[in-house]
């Protein structure tokens, strides 16, 4: 029963419903634009878990996708065409570009100059990560 999940105390015994959800926020003070901001946060980051960094291989060729996230292969920015990278940036109002750059790449400063050089696949998926966990844990802080 649906209405099991509405009870204090007990375990969820079925599927909290959309409504309730956002019963519960507006119980709590949350308004309307407070709440479909939440949402789109919630969706940003879930969404963001899809973002799979391109791989560039020791051979110069670059592969997308998971399988070569632990070879140690550099990680270049994600692909523009990259449904989740475009959507995850419109939900966040960061340019896509933008986003890949962040993920893909890393700048150190040096006496003579900035070194800007690809992110192993690695490391942009454990900044992906991180990202998604400050993002998540943002609203409760």
């Amino acid at each position: 029963d649906d209405g099991d999940a509405r009870h204090a105390g007990k375990a969820c015994a079925g599927p909290v419903r959309f409504d309730d959800i956002v019963g519960s926020m507006r119980a709590v003070g949350l308004e309307d634009e407070e709440i479909l901001s939440c949402m789109q946060l919630v969706a940003a980051v879930l969404m963001l878990g899809n973002v799979t960094p391109t791989v560039v291989e020791a051979d110069g060729c670059a592969r997308g996708g998971a399988r070569n996230d632990h070879e140690g292969g550099a990680a270049e920015a994600a692909e523009p065409a990259d449904d989740a990278l475009r959507k995850v940036g419109e939900m966040l109002a960061i340019s896509e570009s933008e986003l890949a750059a962040f993920l893909g790449t890393k700048a150190i400063d040096t006496p003579g100059g900035r070194i800007t050089q690809p992110r192993t696949s690695r490391e942009a998926t454990t900044l992906r990560d991180s990202v998604a966990r400050e993002l998540y844990s943002a609203p409760f802080s």
